[in-house]
């Protein structure tokens, strides 16, 4: 918000979203609705997906304020919005909360018939029945231009925060019931420590024993599928496409800075 990085601001409420949604595919859900054993392990993968939803709902008030009260409202949050604050969007993992169904806050776009030569359409991007406390506005109406050449760049001192190190793979093995994660034992030189990477779909174990990667060495340890990872793997992304990973050729030591 201080840069104006109004963008900046949507996308990591949505990369919430985002996590969210992978941790749906690697619960399944679904499945654990096939036996009541699973009812205790099932109403905790739902509240934490309601949870993130109503955390990313708080964050994204700012910016599309009637869809996000809506989602609040159905995820059984606040009436009143305009009591929310930022301190509200920090994350519970436990206690009651009643969800209430809806319509589609953004149904999928249908093509209209053929328009008459010459004849314009317009569309608009919040639906009019998501709050109606707040009048839509009209869909011709002068918005305020998005700041250009905003500087995103960070400064070296938060570069150094971030300690990347060389690593080793001794050991890998895929995770049960997940389709993208992998179990991985590496040597950073120091010490040996287990991290959970979402690369399964793209190598299998045999093919990262004895490879050498790049991982961020002083992240906060993390629970995924029951397993706590400490620190996170370098990899590419490519949109569509499979992760692929930071490793160097040669013989470097684990534990090397990366710098």
């Amino acid at each position: 918000m201080e840069r104006y990085a109004l963008e900046g601001g949507a996308a990591a409420a949505f990369r919430i979203v985002d996590a969210a949604n992978e941790y749906i595919a690697e619960t399944e859900p679904w499945a654990l609705a096939r036996d009541e054993k699973n009812a205790s392990r099932l109403s905790q993968v739902l509240y934490d997906v309601a949870e993130a939803i109503r955390v990313a709902a708080i964050l994204l008030l700012p910016i599309v304020p009637k869809s996000a009260a809506e989602i609040l409202r159905r995820v059984g949050g606040p009436g009143d919005v305009k009591s929310i604050r930022l301190d509200d969007a920090q994350w519970h993992n436990q206690g009651e909360r009643v969800i209430e169904k809806g319509e589609a806050l953004w149904p999928r776009f249908e093509p209209a018939a053929p328009a008459a030569k010459h004849q314009r359409s317009e569309k608009v991007t919040e639906p009019a029945n998501a709050n109606p406390a707040t009048p839509a506005t009209p869909a011709n109406a002068a918005s305020p231009a998005a700041p250009q050449n905003v500087d995103n760049r960070i400064s070296i001192d938060d570069f150094l925060k971030i300690d990347l190190r060389v690593a080793k793979v001794l050991t890998a093995e895929k995770v049960p019931n997940s389709r993208k994660l992998m179990k991985l034992s590496i040597d950073v030189g120091t010490e040996q420590r287990t991290l959970v990477a979402g690369i399964a779909e793209a190598y299998e174990p045999e093919q990262l024993v004895g490879k050498t990667v790049g991982i961020v060495f002083n992240l906060k340890p993390a629970k995924l599928m029951g397993i706590e990872s400490n620190g996170m793997i370098l990899a590419a992304s490519p949109e569509g496409g499979k992760p692929v990973l930071v490793a160097f050729d040669g013989d470097i030591a684990p534990g090397s800075r990366i710098r």
